[in-house]
């Protein structure tokens, strides 16, 4: 009787963990197999469209804007950030046609701007519209300015003679011209003939034009004394600065110049260089006239 009672039990047991799905160890191990849900969106992966997209980022002077990372975002994906060329363009190679939005480092001078993208169009174009002063700490070797670019915010010493005294003020830029719209900069030197007779009638612009326009001319070979003793001499109202100590020809190299006197016309709201002239203006009207041509607005209204 015990020994029946014993084989029921194992048999008993055998059940038993058999229904908790242990197997027996001779039992062979069956490959796992893709559920029909991960086949499934492995295929769907495989039939999502691609496309190459060429995207090109300027200013309003249609001049690219080079260095600038730019990565693209949608619902489903992060596209991994691609650089600018010097012509502002960055390729995109076979990406899944999405809505995407587009994401980039702020790059100095040109203020964030939203921009849609258009997954219908391969090749897409965008335009920065807003600007601003790039800071001063933004300058190196590879910086440039020019007409359609924002201007840099640098540092510029006036000097003049009072009492028989040096007298220097530094600032940054944005500080001098904090109280007009526009502002006239203008490279010039002592040692410059033609940027010698041009000053006269910049100086009857400014005292007329002041309260509308600033006018900043600025030697980057003269020294504080040199344009200090110089304003003296001529009995010259207008404010006259150097760059000498900072920046010598190097600034003159970022804004393009290519000979004195040049003369741009500045927002100073927003930083934006809106015009540029090389060659000495030997009238005050010559000035007002360059003036209104590049912003419409009459000075003698």
């Amino acid at each position: 009787m015990a020994k029946k009672l014993l084989k029921c039990f194992l048999s008993l047991s055998s059940l038993l963990l058999v229904s908790c799905g242990d197997k027996p160890s001779s039992a062979p191990v069956s490959s796992e197999t893709p559920s029909s849900e991960t086949s499934s969106a492995a295929s769907n992966n495989d039939k999502v469209e691609k496309k190459d997209y060429l995207l090109t980022f300027s200013n309003k002077a249609s001049i690219g804007i080079g260095n600038l990372s730019v990565t693209l975002k949608s619902a489903n994906r992060t596209i991994e950030p691609q650089v600018t060329n010097s012509k502002g363009q960055v390729k995109f190679e076979q990406i899944p046609v999405e809505d995407y939005t587009i994401h980039f480092d702020k790059t100095p001078g040109y203020k964030d701007t939203e921009f849609t993208f258009n997954k219908a169009k391969e090749k897409q174009y965008f335009i920065f519209k807003n600007y601003e002063f790039i800071p001063e700490t933004e300058i190196n070797d590879n910086s440039k300015s020019g007409v359609g670019m924002p201007s840099f915010d640098f540092t510029l010493t006036s000097a003049e003679i009072v009492n028989n005294q040096l007298k220097k003020e530094t600032k940054k830029y944005t500080e001098f011209v904090a109280g007009t719209d526009y502002s006239l900069l203008n490279f010039w030197g002592t040692w410059c003939g033609p940027c010698k007779m041009e000053v006269p009638h910049f100086d009857t612009f400014n005292t007329k034009h002041k309260d509308k326009v600033t006018l900043i001319p600025v030697s980057d070979q003269d020294s504080a004394e040199q344009i200090a003793n110089f304003k003296s001499t001529n009995n010259y109202s207008l404010p006259l600065y150097t760059i000498k100590d900072n920046y010598s020809h190097r600034l003159a190299n970022i804004y393009g110049i290519t000979g004195y006197p040049t003369t741009f016309v500045v927002n100073n709201k927003t930083g934006e260089i809106l015009n540029s002239v090389t060659g000495a203006m030997t009238t005050v009207e010559a000035v007002e006239n360059f003036f209104k041509q590049t912003t419409g607005v009459d000075l003698n209204a």
